[in-house]
Parts: C-alpha cells; structure tokens; sequence
C-alpha cells in the first residue's frame, strides 16, 4: 500500500510495508521517501559552512559545503516559486561525526511523532516533519555538546522538544540562518508538546537506566512498552 503527498518543496512517497505474507497481527512499517529535483550550485557560488568541528566527520571524502538547490512552492502543489539551498551532505556527515546517542534521539523522536500521529491520517506527511526534527537536533547538538550520558536519552528527547517549542513560527535553517525552512503550526506543536510531557512522565515513574539497542529483546520490549504509552 502507498499513498502520495505534496510539500512544498518535494513528492512524498509513503508505503505501508505488511510483510511478504499479510496478516492482521502484523504492524505495518512505514517507510517514507521524499523526491525532488536538485540542482548542484556552482562552486563560485558557495560559502564555506561555518560549522562546529563536531558536526564535520574527520574520515570523510566528501565536501561537507557541497550544496544543491531544491524547488520551493508558496503551497503544496502550485508552481515553483523560487529555489532554495539544501545540504543533504553536510546533514549526513554531520550524523557520522556525533556521538551515537545523538542519532538515537533523532529516531526516537521519529517513532514518536508516529505514535502520536492519528492512525487515520496514514497518507499525511507526520508533524512536525523529519527535517524540523532534524534542524533542531542541530541546533539542540550544538548548544550540548558530546560527549552524552546513555541513561539520558529522555532528558536529550525533551530538549529537543524544547528547541522545537521556543520557536515561535518559522524554523530557521541551521546552515543558513535566515533561511525558513519549517512553519509551526497548531498541529505539530501540539504533537511536540504531547511528547515533551509523556518523556516527563515516564522519567518519573521509571529509574533512570541504560537504554538497551533497540534490535536487542530488552530494546524490543521497551520500544513495545513505549508505544502503548503512547
């Protein structure tokens, strides 16, 4: 099953994957895949990203200031508007350089946005979308650097939340400051704050502990656990 939206700057191809044999008791896993046109700038026309050391990966071969320019559309759908810059390798080799439980956080955050999420509306891109969350881990990363405790990912999950809430209605590009990259609406402050106080409960009603791989049975079942508090 797959379901197709419009953003204002790609196609989203949303598929529902069952399995190879489908039955009822089996969760569907969401896989999303964004589709744009990108056009690479010319050298001559492109800054030098001033980044912190810890956001640029040490062993990579690739140009951390290699940057594209994607489509944007005023709404959903209309015809292109203008073009604005994106930094699809800076974001990955950024994830390569931070500290594992960095990455963690962002797809906690992920799952939970997804939890949150009516199950009705399957065939909408989520909100706050993954770049929101992306653009905040950066700028959470940035404000608490590595290295970070394990036992914290909630405390982590909750800043970042934060991030999200203190804006207060375009979410600025971590890159290019004065660049829009996100508007906050209702809806996905909503969801953010809805996350933000369930993590506060859970740290209450449960001692901090490692938190398990989430391919290990423990981390299964936690994630399980998780997912019905939701």
């Amino acid at each position: 099953m797959y379901f197709l939206s419009f953003s204002e700057t790609c196609v989203t191809l949303d598929c529902l994957y069952r399995g190879r044999i489908v039955r009822s008791e089996n969760f569907p896993f969401k896989v999303s895949i964004d589709i744009t046109v990108g056009i690479i700038r010319s050298i001559a026309n492109v800054n030098r990203l001033s980044l912190p050391s810890s956001f640029r990966a040490t062993n990579s071969e690739n140009n951390e200031d290699e940057q594209y320019l994607v489509p944007h559309r005023q709404v959903a759908g209309s015809e292109i508007s203008k073009w604005k810059p994106s930094f699809p390798t800076a974001e990955r080799n950024a994830f390569s350089a931070f500290d594992p439980i960095v990455t963690r956080c962002y797809c906690l955050l992920k799952l939970l946005v997804l939890l949150v999420a009516d199950e009705n509306n399957a065939a909408r891109k989520t909100k706050p979308s993954s770049y929101a969350l992306k653009t905040c881990v950066f700028y959470y990363v940035r404000k608490n650097p590595a290295p970070w405790n394990d036992d914290k990912i909630d405390f982590y999950c909750r800043g970042i939340c934060k991030e999200f809430l203190e804006t207060r209605d375009q979410l600025k590009s971590f890159f290019v400051n004065d660049l829009p990259v996100y508007v906050i609406k209702h809806e996905s402050r909503q969801v953010m704050k809805k996350i933000k106080e369930r993590l506060k409960s859970t740290r209450k009603s449960h001692p901090p502990r490692r938190l398990p791989r989430h391919n290990t049975p423990r981390g299964k079942k936690i994630i399980g656990t998780l997912a019905q508090f939701f």
